[in-house]
């Protein structure tokens, strides 16, 4: 089951909804969206025109891989953002996934290429299995080619992440070009009551230990 949600980004900086799973907060502000995170990764695909994107990867580790739904097992460097791959070349037509290979419940990024008659639809699933989640955004009443900014962070792991246009109001995909930038991913700060937790079995374990020698 998918659960979907259209977001006015441009009139709220944040906006939670816990609807049948996993609870999600959405920013529109980038600033905001980090200040949330304990950590975080960025890419911003400046590179030769045409490179394939298919690992995103930080300090050796690998992160996301970046693949095209009906298209390549990869994206592709256009105009220093990616889009999607068919057969090596550039297809901003098709859906971006980003399957996360970490453990991490926070993903931000930039759109590129909306104009005043289409929005980007960004699907979110999960890694315990929870129903997947749809959001659409638009320019909000900006210029076409504004950058608009999305972030979510969930009390959930996120699985991966799929980011298209399509004209509003249809379902249809391969409607609209869609170019992604800056792309970041990263883990939240614990809430309170976690944090209390974990100190706690920390204290707990020193005094095991202690007792134990």
């Amino acid at each position: 089951m998918k659960v979907m949600l259209t977001l006015a980004l441009i009139a709220t900086t944040c906006l939670t909804t816990d609807v049948f799973g996993a609870s999600v907060t959405t920013y529109n502000s980038r600033a905001a969206f980090l200040g949330t995170l304990a950590s975080a990764d960025t890419w911003d695909f400046n590179g030769p025109e045409g490179n394939p994107v298919i690992i995103l990867n930080s300090l050796g580790a690998d992160i996301v891989h970046v693949s095209t739904q009906g298209g390549d097992a990869a994206g592709v460097i256009h105009d220093n953002a990616v889009c999607g791959s068919v057969s090596g070349a550039v297809d901003c037509f098709r859906p971006v996934a980003f399957t996360l290979l970490q453990s991490r419940n926070a993903f931000g990024f930039d759109n590129l290429d909306l104009t005043e008659a289409e929005e980007a639809v960004v699907d979110i699933a999960f890694a315990n299995g929870d129903p997947s989640q749809q959001f659409t955004i638009d320019l909000g009443g900006q210029p076409a080619l504004t950058p608009i900014f999305l972030g979510v962070t969930a009390d959930q792991s996120i699985a991966s992440v799929s980011i298209y246009s399509r004209d509003p109001g249809t379902r249809t995909i391969g409607e609209r070009a869609n170019v992604v930038d800056n792309v970041t991913v990263g883990a939240t700060v614990p809430e309170a009551d976690t944090l209390t937790l974990l100190i706690a079995a920390s204290a707990g374990a020193f005094w095991q230990r202690r007792w134990m020698r």
